[in-house]
């Protein structure tokens, strides 16, 4: 075999180097295409974050009697109270009252879980009061109204210096 000469070496080293380089090149792209890569699952992992109280909330549906299945075995039920003015019913009512809720305690068992949540709402006095202002009306029943609203507004002063 004949000897390689000088310039033979150099242009094989060139080569070589190019060949390096261009490895290089293929390294360096693979490492921006694991880093696009990566930023491509971050994106998709952001787009699962909630952006709303009701994305926030997980449950598996929604059944159409207002139950809702949060997990395979556990349900949950929101009901509505309208206003009970405990405070300003007579003591029997009271009783009535106070003897209902103690029943419906002792509905559930110990393996049931009841949560009660109260939410309470104040209400603007003057609007409430146009609520339950009764007009007159040309018939026999005005004076029956009349009773009637007074009776109401005195409730709803009572309240009001409860409060």
């Amino acid at each position: 075999m004949a000897k390689k000469t000088k310039q033979e070496r150099l242009s094989l080293a060139e080569k070589r180097n190019r060949q390096e380089r261009r490895n290089k090149k293929s390294r360096k792209e693979r490492e921006q295409e694991k880093r696009r890569k990566k930023q491509e699952r971050d994106r998709r992992k952001q787009k699962n974050i909630p952006t709303t109280a009701q994305q926030s909330i997980p449950y598996i549906r929604m059944l159409q009697d207002g139950i809702c299945q949060v997990t395979k075995t556990f349900f949950s039920k929101t009901i509505q109270f309208y206003d009970i003015n405990y405070q300003l019913a007579l003591n029997e009512d009271k009783t009535t009252i106070f003897e209902n809720y103690c029943d419906f305690l002792n509905y559930f068992d110990s393996s049931i879980s009841v949560q009660l949540s109260f939410i309470n709402q104040q209400v603007d006095v003057a609007e409430f009061e146009k609520s339950i202002d009764i007009p007159d009306q040309n018939d026999d029943f005005n004076a029956i109204r009349e009773e009637y609203r007074t009776m109401l507004k005195n409730q709803l002063s009572k309240e009001i210096m409860v409060w």
